[in-house]
């Protein structure tokens, strides 16, 4: 029929009827093609997770770095006390001198005369040491450095607020490339594990070696598989 010359097409309550040279046909209207069903969802891996938490590596971070609360803590405590310390100041001297001298005189004695000389000589060192301390009490109640102290802490502050959230943006994206990598495909695997070995890595530059001791990479259980044996023709 749909080769033929067709004269009327016509349907109706889902059937078709043609009318041609050679009589009256009637069918059913090809139905469109479905879309082809979907293959079987990739069966989920199990990942190991063995993370620490990221309140620790934060922790673990601002220790390594100095940036914890103790740092300012000290800064605060040294300039409150600084006022009670006194200034100290040190001298010392050292002199010393030579006095020589020389006596002559005659005597006449069984009907001679002799000349006589007498020398001296003496030697004296002096030392001095002085110690002065000097304290400035208006200090005890409010020290110049405390205002650099105040700009310290802002930046200290600035700092650690970046680091840490540097620290939480690597190891939230870890943690969404794990979840990924337990539900993808066989060709996503090994770019996943690759991503969430990287992003441990910057964690463990930051905690300077810690979280290396403490996570497990992954990569290594998706590996590509060794090529073949080579053939020579």
């Amino acid at each position: 029929v749909a080769n033929a010359a067709l004269l009327d097409v016509v349907g109706a309550g889902g059937r078709v009827f043609a009318a041609g040279p050679g009589g009256l046909f009637e069918g059913t209207p090809p139905t469109a093609s479905t879309a082809a069903a979907p293959g079987p969802p990739a069966e989920p891996v199990r990942v190991p997770r063995a993370d620490p938490p990221v309140s620790q590596v934060h922790s673990v971070a601002l220790r390594r770095l100095d940036l914890g609360p103790g740092r300012m803590q000290a800064l605060r405590d040294g300039v409150d006390r600084r006022g009670w310390w006194p200034q100290l100041e040190l001298d010392a001297g050292y002199a010393s001198g030579l006095r020589r001298g020389v006596d002559f005189d005659q005597t006449f004695s069984s009907g001679a005369v002799r000349e006589l000389y007498d020398h001296d000589r003496d030697r004296d060192r002096d030392w001095d040491v002085r110690v002065s301390l000097a304290w400035d009490l208006g200090d005890t109640r409010y020290d110049p450095e405390s205002i650099d102290v105040s700009k310290e802490s802002r930046e200290v502050i600035e700092l650690r607020d970046d680091v840490l959230d540097e620290i939480t943006q690597l190891y939230f994206e870890r943690q969404r490339a794990l979840d990924a990598l337990a539900s993808a495909p066989p060709a996503e695997r090994r770019r996943l594990a690759l991503r969430a070995d990287e992003l441990a890595a910057g964690l463990d530059a930051w905690t300077g070696g810690w979280f290396g001791e403490h996570a497990r990479p992954v990569a290594a259980l998706f590996s590509p598989p060794p090529p073949g044996p080579e053939t020579t023709p």
